[in-house]
């Protein structure tokens, strides 16, 4: 880390490089432990910590100017998108019954998808009227939002069985219900925001460290 930190000394180049592979080291190291820790502690609480650290960095990111702080942020944040990712899958499979899975999972990833999308033209129009330092305050109000919500989701309810369907609009209806539940919407919205402010920081990022 202390290497990487003095080699970005004067050297922009390097430092973007740099701070896109510390996100990655981020995640590789913890991502693994994390999920172990989910199943002992709770998917929740994961959840819900990853997203108050998440918060932490992106919001830090306003107000230092040193390279190596911005390195250590940078790995910060990629174990909280870490910590979110396996927490978040874990807890909607776990509220999910399992022919409903891939439903659910897609109306997730669809929320994440728009939320990289969002991002980058809301981090380049406030950084084109405000400041460089406007889109990480967004990030981490944003951020923080994330966090208040994820306190929302239900206790996860162990045991149920979804019962064979048969054909029909009522099946239909019946299907999409526990698919489209408010914990599962929930985590889609929470999945969205995060991923948004995640794409303000990507696109702000390279251009406050040059």
């Amino acid at each position: 880390y202390f290497t990487i930190a003095r080699e970005g000394a004067d050297n922009p180049e390097f430092e973007i490089g740099a701070l896109v592979a510390s996100f990655a080291i981020g995640r590789v190291l913890f991502q693994f432990p994390v999920g172990v820790l989910s199943d002992h502690i709770g998917r929740r609480w994961i959840i819900s910590s990853m997203l108050l650290l998440f918060t932490i960095t992106i919001s830090a990111f306003s107000v230092t100017t040193s390279f190596a702080m911005m390195l250590l942020l940078r790995m910060l944040e990629g174990v909280a998108s870490s910590g979110l990712t396996v927490g978040a899958q874990s807890y909607l499979n776990d509220v999910t019954p399992p022919r409903l899975r891939g439903l659910a999972n897609g109306v997730n990833s669809s929320a994440i998808n728009l939320g990289v999308i969002a991002g980058p033209l809301l981090a380049g129009v406030l950084s084109q009227r405000y400041s460089l330092q406007t889109p990480f305050l967004a990030g981490g109000a944003l951020g923080a939002l994330t966090f208040l919500l994820s306190l929302t989701l239900p206790a996860i309810e162990n045991g149920e069985r979804p019962r064979r369907p048969s054909l029909g609009p009522a099946t239909v209806k019946r299907l999409l219900k526990p698919a489209l539940s408010p914990p599962s919407l929930s985590l889609s919205l929470i999945q969205f925001m995060q991923m948004l402010a995640l794409a303000v920081f990507l696109t702000a990022a390279p251009i406050l460290t040059a």
